[in-house]
């Protein structure tokens, strides 16, 4: 006799996708591929940026790993937090905001966008480079003993009070509270939201 597994695909709703296989006999998920373009009836791979610089190439809000074709902010991040030492990211001008939603998650997924790695952040000027958080989560959490530098951009729209935690001080735009060294330069905040 043969066994037969029959495994399921999900994909997220946007023009690049990640694709991971369940296993329903052993209740688990394969990881996650890397970005994927689906285009009619075709499906084919991005080439996939090896760093150590990513270039964001689109202000959607796409989780995954960032490809040549397709790299949005939250991508150019999963790739950095994945290949280990400094990294930087290289946004244009735009506006890029955050719109999948979810808080109490640590691995960029959802919400704000989690750096894991040594990270440096260029935008192209504070008033053309537009981070966006659309009022659903702060913008970055930093993780412990990480150094994080973002320049030239606008950081917007942050709301910190979803979750906030008596027990330590977030911040509105950037929680950083067990970071390493934090430098900020030549950016603007604006319409932020914590408590204090």
């Amino acid at each position: 006799p043969t066994t037969q597994t029959q495994y399921t695909v999900s994909c997220f709703a946007s023009p690049t996708y990640r694709l991971r296989l369940y296993h329903p006999i052993q209740d688990e998920y394969s990881p996650y591929s890397d970005s994927i373009i689906f285009g009619g009836n075709n499906c084919f791979e991005d080439t996939p940026q090896t760093g150590p610089t990513f270039t964001v190439t689109t202000t959607e809000d796409l989780p995954g790993n960032c490809g040549v074709t397709y790299c949005s902010v939250r991508a150019a991040i999963e790739s950095a937090n994945e290949q280990p030492g400094a990294n930087t990211i290289i946004i244009p001008d735009g506006i890029y905001t955050t719109t999948i939603e979810g808080v109490y998650e640590d691995s960029n997924r959802t919400g704000d966008y989690d750096v894991l790695d040594d990270l440096t952040i260029l935008g192209n000027a504070s008033g053309t480079t537009i981070l966006d958080a659309g009022k659903i989560d702060r913008l970055f959490e930093i993780a412990e003993d990480i150094s994080f530098s973002i320049n030239n951009v606008t950081m917007q729209n942050s709301n910190d009070t979803l979750w906030y935690d008596y027990n330590e001080i977030n911040g509105a735009f950037i929680d950083a509270y067990y970071a390493g060294n934090i430098a900020i330069s030549n950016s603007i905040f604006q319409n932020g939201f914590a408590y204090l």
